[in-house]
Formats: C-alpha cells, structure tokens, sequence
C-alpha cells in the first residue's frame, strides 16, 4: 500500500511540478538605447549592531563587522516595441562604449520559457544574442 502511494505521488510530482527550461527562435526587435548605466567597482565596510534576547530572558546587543564588495556592472536599457528591456552582461561590456543614449539598434535575442508538466508556459527570461547599431 505505501510503495503504491509513494508511487502515486511522484507521477503527481512529476506530472505537475516538475518543469523544463526551452528557448524560442532567435528574434529580431528594433529598439532605441534609452540609459546607458556603469556602476564602477567599489567596496566597503563597517560594524552592524543589533539587540537580542540571551537565553535566560536578558537583553544583549550584539555587533559584526560587515564587508561590502560591487562589482563593476555595465547596463543598458532599451525601449522597444514591448516596452523596455534592461540588460546587463559581458555583450553590454563590450557594446557601451559604441553606443549613445538615443541610438536605434537590433537586438537579437530569444526567449526563455519555463514548461510545466500540466502544459502551462510561462515567460521566464530574454536571452541577448546580439547588439547591432543602425548607421
């Protein structure tokens, strides 16, 4: 009785929780460059304090030492006919200086899905491919 229960509830599982990543076509979307963002590198430190309650019911306060690490990120926002569409990752590096704030580009990019057992389909994720500017 148990095997067949167990049994019974990983076909529900896996019929109605599990789920698959899938990608679209490539396509293709003219946009404008909206904001080119770069937030430099940077770090920092200090002390965090906080109060809490010692086991025997008695207040204590508590600090930590905390460090702060940004990376250095590049983003940029595009407006296109879906409305806008932020990105950031090593393409935007390598496109940012190449481009200005009003430029028209073709953005290449697919979308990702996420693919449920029960059939629904839900929107995920876009994947950049690729920047062209229009000369």
């Amino acid at each position: 009785m148990n095997k067949k229960l167990i049994g019974l509830l990983l076909i529900v599982l896996c019929t109605v929780g599990c789920w698959k990543t899938v990608q679209s076509d490539v396509l293709y979307e003219k946009a404008v460059v909206k904001q080119l963002v770069y937030v430099p590198k940077s770090s920092g430190h200090g002390m965090s304090t906080g109060i809490g309650m010692t086991t025997n019911g008695g207040m204590a306060m508590t600090t930590s030492p905390i460090h702060v690490t940004i990376p250095e990120t590049y983003m940029i926002v595009f407006k296109c006919e879906h409305g806008l569409f932020p990105y950031k990752g090593s393409l935007v590096k390598a496109m940012y200086a190449d481009l200005n704030e009003g430029d028209v580009v073709t953005i290449a990019y697919r979308e990702v899905y996420r693919e449920y057992g029960d059939g629904e389909r839900k929107l995920v994720d876009l994947d950049l491919i690729s920047i062209e500017k229009e000369m």
